[in-house]
């Protein structure tokens, strides 16, 4: 009995599910505060070298203008007494007020330490890929709800320790164990989502379903012999092109994320306001999303929001903040952001589902396995990009991550439409494009949105 069947006997969406669903929730809002601290954290209240007494900032800091504004240079001084003709490092610094402390500012995490922020949140991203590689493996052997229980208590006293850490390395250090435990729930309460579910319905509970899982009476029972691995992803050419264009798109949908998020602190205007556009602008985002793939699929979606996510970062960086003619075009610019980012929570979540469907059940596992490691690994390369690109220009970063998006949606072309079609069994069923004729009315439906 094939997978999509015994589910659908099993009776789908219920109240248990309900429950369940509404406590992942709890979970996984819990979850992201961790991942964004560090944009406040770690960040840059505007600064400036330590004028000396009895001076003022144009008599000691050089400067030059920036889209029509003056800015005076963060890391450079004028010698005393040299006529404004020679320049040296800062040894102190003046920091703004749109933060009272931060990382940045307690430690002096700038000029020639200013990459320390970003490295911090890089090894917060190798801990989210480290915590989600190693640490579920514990839930089989002590349970789910005491394991969980127990990494939440240990995520909370670290997090205190976060808060007085007296230094960079300590501070780094205990948000890398704050990133390891923060993967942990949300993966353990997805497993122990199936578990309960089959504990409070087993499929044999359900009118014409036998104990030998099949519908109508026993039937002899075919049991797989082969043990697939990774390589069989790359054994045939249908499935190695998926596998190839499916790691591109997460590697993508992660870059492209996180670093829009990252970079957010390097648009104009209000910080706090900007991070506040950037969560709202995913719930209209996942409402769509989910309407999407009901009525159209999954295909025809994803390359949308690749696209609309690649247009509109590009467009930022040919957008001046000033016009000629002195008006502000800082909230265009702002908006176009904003659109990549509502294309880019999209896309992401299109993946999901679509990573899911699209691969045979022997290698299915694997498939998810190894595009989770690509996920991971844009995540930790993001910080990076982003301190990079911005050191030219501004907001080159989101035209990286556009061109990344861009590029991914044509890729996406060369996918199969999943929507409708019954789940592959059988690798020779996705060699031969077999499963991508869409289900008739005498089979049931997939259970699959």
């Amino acid at each position: 009995m094939e997978a999509d069947e015994i589910l659908q006997h099993m009776g789908g969406y219920g109240r248990f599910q309900g429950l369940v669903f509404l406590g992942l929730c709890f979970i996984y809002m819990r979850g992201a505060w961790p991942v964004m601290a560090i944009l406040f954290l770690g960040g840059d209240p505007g600064h400036h070298c330590k004028i000396p007494v009895n001076s003022t900032l144009n008599q000691s800091i050089p400067g030059k203008m920036v889209d029509g504004v003056w800015t005076y240079d963060k890391c450079k001084i004028y010698v005393p007494e040299s006529g404004h003709n020679e320049t040296q490092s800062c040894t102190s610094w003046s920091y703004g007020d749109e933060f009272k402390s931060t990382i940045l500012s307690e430690w002096n995490l700038v000029c020639d330490k200013d990459y320390l922020v970003d490295t911090s949140t890089t090894v917060y991203m190798v801990g989210n890929a480290v915590g989600a590689v190693t640490l579920t493996s514990l839930s089989d052997r002590f349970g789910r709800k005491h394991v969980m229980l127990l990494m939440l208590w240990i995520q909370g006293v670290i997090g205190f320790g976060a808060a007085y850490a007296n230094s960079y390395i300590l501070f780094t250090v205990l948000r890398f164990f704050i990133a390891l435990l923060n993967m942990l729930p949300s993966n353990l309460f997805v497993v122990d989502n199936a578990d309960s579910s089959a504990e409070h319905q087993s499929p044999t509970d359900q009118p014409g379903i036998s104990q030998d899982g099949l519908i109508g009476g026993p039937v002899a029972i075919v049991t797989q012999k082969k043990n697939y691995t990774v390589l069989d992803l790359f054994k045939t050419p249908t499935i190695r092109k998926y596998a190839i264009i499916m790691f591109y798109i997460w590697l993508a949908n992660s870059l492209s994320y996180f670093g829009i998020l990252f970079a957010t602190p390097t648009l104009h205007g209000n910080q706090f306001l900007n991070l506040g556009i950037s969560g709202a602008v995913e719930i209209p985002a996942l409402f769509i999303c989910m309407f999407a793939l009901e009525t159209v699929g999954r295909k025809k979606p994803l390359i949308v929001f690749f696209f609309l996510c690649g247009i509109m970062n590009i467009a930022t960086i040919f957008v001046p903040t000033t016009t000629e003619s002195g008006v502000n075009l800082t909230p265009l610019i702002i908006t176009l952001a904003m659109l990549g980012k509502f294309g880019i929570t999209g896309s992401y979540s299109v993946s999901y589902l679509y990573s899911s469907e699209i691969f045979p059940t022997p290698v299915r596992n694997h498939a998810l396995g190894l595009a989770s490691f690509f996920e991971n690994t844009g995540g930790i390369v993001a910080p990076f990009i982003v301190y990079g690109a911005s050191k030219s220009t501004q907001y080159l970063p989101l035209v990286v991550f556009g061109t990344l998006t861009l590029i991914a949606g044509i890729l996406t072309f060369f996918l199969p439409e999943t929507h409708q079609r019954p789940l592959p069994e059988t690798i020779e069923e996705v060699e031969n494009l077999k499963y991508t004729t869409p289900q008739t009315s005498n089979k049931p439906e997939s259970t699959h949105l």
